[in-house]
């Protein structure tokens, strides 16, 4: 009678707070409906599915126009799929713990995120990335209670081939995954190759099916990687220490163009910057180098555009031959992720300026619409309105989130080294598992892209979940452990 009741009320706990935060998260989407256009730079290669792209977003798109043929029908099933992942995960949390506090504090954290919530009503792949880490969230947090094991790898490795799919910067997953399933299925050797094995087949499938979608309407892709690694080269040129690779007579004329070409942004970021704002920066430089440095050398070099083999192979050899400078960028990019490109916050709170550039094609690499097309104006630079003032609220937060999850993993790296070198055998329990498995996805994610792209508050926000939860159970966990100790 008693276990009845209990379940009963456990039940309706799940219920009640499902209902009111899914409630309270369709308000702050709707709320935030406007943050963002519907149409993004990014937002034809999925309507048209441009070579460029992989192909489960434009098929998802055609499959939902098919039903109801408006651009809107796109927003509406993301909204729909998101509140769909943000319920079950609410009631997987509040189901495994039964803690109000966590359970709303996640709640109110994922629905009052507002990069989260203005990303559901534009075309892009951000909306259903949200959703598939939610439900890869939740399927972690059934773990402890299911006992198939073999159906847990399948499930995960379904999702995380979804999200690699969907967005191939989430391809770190698939080593995250490897890692998790087995530590989780350590016990034998047959239990562990089995969930393996089953993980891996899972993730196959999906790849191998996006791979058949794509070539139903396209014979052959077309690689983002030149347009990354030009815009590598282009900021490491600005290091002082920068060295140049041996190269052709062609390709080194194009080195020391795109050299030319960023020097002033050389001699700003060689000035006493903030280094807040110069990291934020730093990502809108590369940018410019990706889309626009090479067709600004050709109008005023008159040099002949090189191919997409030759600029990859600079590419490779400047990276190599600039190990340091590559390495600096690309952790700074890893702290620049967590300052989410606002610049508000310092030009509210220190009254710092945008650099100013007399030539007006490198001007337009500054944040605004003259660099991505975009008419957003969340915390705008320079902009003194509701959203602008928002910053001083979500800079710190995020920062002290960043800091948090940061000393959450040294300190367990840590701990574990120290009772392995005591000789103590590792008792890790299902919640430490979970935690440890939550930050393994973040960081091995947010490296992943500090390494191979560039600081933007894109890459973050799929992660999100990875850091809060864990930071939410381990201070649950830690005041729950003092008081049973009382």
């Amino acid at each position: 009678m008693l276990d009845s009741l209990a379940s009963t009320t456990k039940q309706r706990g799940a219920i009640f707070s499902t209902a009111f935060l899914g409630i309270f998260c369709s308000l702050t989407i709707f709320l935030s409906a406007n943050i963002f256009p519907i149409y993004e730079p990014d937002t034809s290669g999925y309507l048209h599915f441009s070579a460029s792209r992989t192909s489960i977003y434009p098929v998802f798109i055609k499959i939902v126009k098919s039903i109801y043929n408006s651009d809107m029908s796109v927003l509406v099933a993301q909204i729909l799929i998101y509140l769909a992942s943000y319920a079950f995960l609410i009631w997987s949390l509040h189901r495994r713990f039964e803690n109000l506090m966590v359970t709303f504090l996640l709640g109110l954290g994922l629905a009052l995120n507002v990069y989260l919530q203005a990303y559901h009503t534009v075309i892009l792949t951000e909306s259903l990335a949200f959703s598939l880490c939610n439900i890869l969230a939740a399927l972690f947090l059934h773990h402890s209670q299911t006992k198939n094991k073999l159906r847990f790898a399948c499930q995960i490795g379904l999702v995380i081939g979804l999200l690699v799919g969907l967005r191939p910067a989430m391809a770190s997953h698939v080593l995250t995954g490897l890692i998790v399933i087995a530590f989780l299925n350590s016990q034998t050797m047959i239990a562990l190759l089995k969930a393996l094995t089953t993980f891996l087949i899972s993730v196959l499938a999906i790849i191998s099916l996006e791979v058949i979608m794509f070539h139903a309407f396209h014979e052959k892709r077309d690689s983002l990687a030149t347009v990354t690694l030009i815009g590598k080269v282009a900021i490491l040129t600005t290091y002082k220490d920068f060295v140049y690779p041996d190269l052709s007579p062609e390709q080194a004329r194009w080195l020391v163009a795109l050299d030319d070409t960023f020097e002033p942004f050389e001699n700003w970021l060689n000035e006493k910057n903030n280094f807040f704002v110069e990291t934020n920066l730093r990502s809108n430089f590369e940018v410019f180098g990706q889309y626009n440095a090479v067709p600004l050398i050709e109008e005023r070099a008159n040099l002949k555009r090189l191919s997409d083999e030759d600029f990859r192979y600079i590419g490779i050899e400047v990276i190599k031959s600039n190990p340091i400078p590559y390495l600096q960028s690309s952790l700074q990019n890893l702290f620049g992720l967590w300052l989410v490109h606002d610049l508000a916050f310092w030009f509210l709170v220190t009254g710092e300026k945008m650099p100013v550039f007399e030539d007006k094609s490198l001007q337009s690499s500054l944040p605004g619409p003259a660099q991505t097309g975009s008419k957003s104006t969340l915390f705008a630079a320079e902009d003194k309105g509701a959203y602008a003032l928002l910053s001083l609220f979500v800079f710190p937060s995020f920062i002290l989130l960043g800091m948090a999850s940061f000393i959450l993993s040294i300190r367990g790296c840590l701990l574990g080294i120290y009772l392995l070198a005591k000789g103590k055998k590792l008792q890790i329990t299902n919640d430490t598992m979970l935690i440890g498995s939550f930050l393994l996805f973040g960081w091995a994610n947010l490296a992943w892209i500090s390494f191979v792209n560039i600081a933007t508050p894109r890459y973050l926000m799929p992660n999100f979940i990875f850091f809060a939860l864990p930071a939410l159970l381990f201070v649950s966990l830690s005041i729950r452990q003092i008081f049973e100790h009382k």
